[in-house]
């Protein structure tokens, strides 16, 4: 069982799916040991080329919505934090990196993320609160 996994959809990614992949590998921390696992809802050509390079799995669901997707993902990954992509423009490699740490605190149940000003100002206050937390 892995600590975290990352899911990232390639329909609501779409043509930014390499971007999203590459923010999360460039973080320093999502080393090719961490799993990425890439739904999706039709075979795309493009998906056998993107498991080599950023060493992702990728998991084709053709029946499935959205969050049934996610859901199956979490599931075969088997890890006990997911983080999943759900915007289309990808979040910044420094954000993944100020982000992971926080999930071995015992003040973090979930985290949303949508927007990168409003990631911004969660990790922010995450950080406080972990400082303030006994």
């Amino acid at each position: 069982m892995s600590a975290v996994c990352f899911i990232v959809d390639a329909t609501v990614t779409g043509a930014l799916l390499p971007r999203h992949l590459r923010s999360i590998r460039e973080s320093g921390l999502a080393e090719h040991v961490v799993p990425i696992i890439v739904t999706c809802n039709q075979v795309d050509e493009r998906l056998s080329s993107i498991e080599q390079r950023y060493h992702v799995h990728c998991l084709i669901t053709p029946s499935q919505t959205l969050g049934a997707r996610i859901n199956r993902a979490a599931y075969v990954s088997q890890a006990e934090w997911v983080m999943i992509a759900l915007d289309k423009q990808p979040l910044a490699a420094q954000l993944w990196y100020l982000l992971y740490p926080q999930l071995h605190t015992l003040a973090l149940d979930a985290l949303l993320i949508r927007l990168a000003e409003f990631c911004q100002r969660t990790l922010h206050l995450t950080s406080l609160l972990i400082f303030i937390h006994p």
